[in-house]
């Protein structure tokens, strides 16, 4: 499973990605604030309604993935 923004969106991204456990955000050279999320063929998964209630009601940081590196102008 991918999620790739641009540098607008890549905010939304990692809160999209809270809904899917195991995604990897890339940045891309995308100008506005979309999200493209690609499940892939493999993907058959989904969330119970109690684990989409939990991530919305979460206020815990997205934590930085360890091979995350800064946007420049960051």
């Amino acid at each position: 499973m991918r999620i790739t923004a641009g540098p607008a969106g890549v905010d939304n991204a990692y809160s999209v990605a809270r809904f899917f456990p195991g995604a990897h955000v890339r940045l891309t050279d995308a100008t506005g604030s979309d999200v493209k999320v690609e499940l892939g063929t493999f993907y058959d998964d989904t969330m119970s309604a109690e684990d989409v209630q939990r991530v919305l009601k979460s206020t815990d940081p997205v934590e930085q993935p360890a091979k995350c590196r800064p946007m420049s102008g960051s």
